[in-house]
């Protein structure tokens, strides 16, 4: 015998107002920030960026924010890396994590860790992140993105898939 049990705002796949959270003004802030970095106006020679796109944890059903940059290169996949490899630093972006052997990511499908990992101790909790593929075209599609969650954050949490960060 089954108990059902209405309960108004828990209808559709997730939990409505139950599960809303609060957006705040630091993650605002943040927002705004990291949307004017330097770092995400540097391309790759011969890389087409596409427009900023950003994400705040309160808006997102993970509860992470991202603020990043997609964009589509034809360079093999070592010459991207080696390109954030040493532009990134400039910025004050130390690698963490490096995966250079992991495959491109399938079409639109975040599936696992990026390809490079930063952290910057002027931005504590944030990591900046670059993943290759997850684009219409999958070989030349590439992400550079900030992501954060409003707590403590590092690349740490990239380790397992976006699901369970």
């Amino acid at each position: 015998m089954a108990l059902l049990v209405a309960a108004p705002g828990l209808a559709g796949c997730g939990l409505g107002k139950f599960m809303e959270r609060e957006c705040t003004p630091e993650a605002d802030a943040l927002v705004k920030r990291l949307k004017a970095s330097p770092v995400l106006e540097l391309l790759p020679p011969g890389a087409k960026g596409q427009e900023i796109y950003a994400t705040r944890p309160c808006d997102d059903e993970d509860n992470l924010g991202e603020v990043g940059r997609k964009m589509s290169s034809t360079l093999e996949d070592g010459e991207l890396l080696a390109y954030f490899h040493e532009e990134f630093p400039k910025q004050g972006w130390v690698l963490q994590q490096e995966l250079a052997g992991l495959p491109r990511e399938p079409n639109g499908l975040r599936t696992g860790e990026p390809h490079q990992c930063y952290e910057n101790p002027a931005e504590p909790n944030v990591t900046l992140e670059v993943t290759l593929g997850l684009g219409e075209n999958p070989d030349t599609d590439l992400h550079v993105t900030f992501i954060f969650n409003g707590s403590t954050y590092s690349c740490a949490n990239t380790t397992s898939p976006p699901q369970t960060r």
